[in-house]
């Protein structure tokens, strides 16, 4: 059944009016509000942060104030800026690295891993298919080099791709295949996580919300992975006889394969540069931090990465 839709007035109403959920606007009042919905961010996506609170039993909110939904909706963005950022700097450098081992390796021409990995997998990247059904609906960013590349002779598509100018036409699920791929197909060392961090690098760039649900664990069909448990256990950051339980937070489970990768990949003069940004959005965190002391899920959430970012970067 569609709901009736709600103008600003009463979305603000229907937040913290007469029938309403209960958020209050004390250190934030209902003018400021209306101007933050307006000009900021919209009712839906702030309305969404109420999910990492508990309700009474009249279904309204436990001390919620809309200025602590605010709050929440800044920090996601800058997190999702840093994630985003961090993704793309492990994608470019995996790139690079495949890069290099081709050009050092005897083994390799470039162009026969292509060959090879078309054959293998029989869904061709995306790009590709758009192109052979309408050439002007392809990306005009990508669409030169397939015109080089691709080429239809007499009805039959043959590719001329080379390892280094193939890889600009996939998209991250696409290139993380093939990274894996070549791989398993030369001597090169896999990192650990990188088919881990696809979901969360499209989540940022796309402004998900992505802290909308630190108060759900167990209700998402999710395990975390064997390897990352592993990992965080010999931190020590967590009691021996205690539950790894935040990461069956998709999230947060993400995030610290991310935090690894990184460390991994980055050659240390980046890293610095990258942990000085973390730390800066850290400290901007924890800004108005007595927002969020009566609420473990979020506040615990924050402690947890924190002390794996201190431990791991």
């Amino acid at each position: 059944m569609n709901k009736r839709k709600l103008n600003l007035d009463e979305q603000i109403q229907y937040m913290g009016g007469g029938e309403d959920l209960g958020i209050r606007f004390n250190l934030m009042d209902k003018e400021q509000a209306k101007c933050f919905l307006s000009e900021s961010n919209y009712f839906f996506k702030i309305k969404a942060f109420a999910k990492n609170y508990d309700k009474d039993r009249n279904d309204k909110y436990i001390r919620l104030d809309f200025a602590y939904l605010r709050e929440m909706s800044i920090i996601d963005a800058l997190l999702r800026n840093i994630i985003l950022e961090f993704c793309l700097i492990c994608e470019h450098l995996l790139k690079t690295q495949i890069n290099t081992h081709c050009s050092n390796s005897k083994d390799q021409d470039g162009y026969k891993i292509v060959k090879d990995f078309l054959s293998e997998y029989d869904k061709r990247p995306s790009s590709l298919m758009l192109y052979e059904k309408k050439k002007e609906s392809c990306n005009i960013y990508q669409r030169k080099l397939i015109e080089k590349y691709y080429v239809n002779q007499n009805g039959i598509w043959e590719n001329y791709f080379a390892l280094w100018n193939f890889i600009e036409i996939l998209t991250f699920s696409e290139f993380t295949k093939f990274y894996q791929f070549y791989c398993k197909s030369s001597d090169l060392k896999e990192h650990n996580f990188v088919n881990q961090i696809g979901k969360l690098r499209n989540a940022s760039a796309h402004n998900f919300c992505i802290l909308n649900n630190l108060k759900s664990y167990k209700n998402f069909y999710f395990k975390p992975t064997k390897l990352l448990q592993t990992k965080i256990r010999a931190l020590s950051v967590v009691r021996k006889d205690k539950k790894l339980t935040h990461l069956e937070n998709p999230l947060i489970h993400d995030c610290i394969c991310l935090l690894f990768l990184i460390k991994d990949l980055c050659p240390p003069k980046m890293l610095k540069k990258l942990k000085k940004k973390l730390f800066d959005f850290i400290k901007r965190a924890k800004k108005n931090k007595q927002y969020f002391i009566d609420n473990q899920y979020i506040s615990s959430s924050f402690e947890f990465m924190i002390k794996l970012v201190l431990k791991i970067i």
